[in-house]
């Protein structure tokens, strides 16, 4: 069985983390605010991953 990993702020400094973990056979979770990035994160990574957005900023 896969180990799973949650990466949050994957669209940013933590980029190469997430892709990273998906190379070494992790199924990769990631967050961020910003759909676009995920994806390309995502679709960057060589091992499918599931992406989610959301900002949990206080206006």
């Amino acid at each position: 069985m896969a180990q799973e990993a949650l990466v949050i702020g994957a669209s940013g400094m933590l980029t190469e983390v997430a892709r990273w973990l998906a190379k070494e056979g992790y199924r990769v979770t990631v967050v961020g605010r910003e759909r676009q990035k995920l994806a390309r994160v995502r679709d960057g990574s060589g091992n499918p991953a599931k992406s989610s957005t959301g900002d949990c900023r206080t206006g």
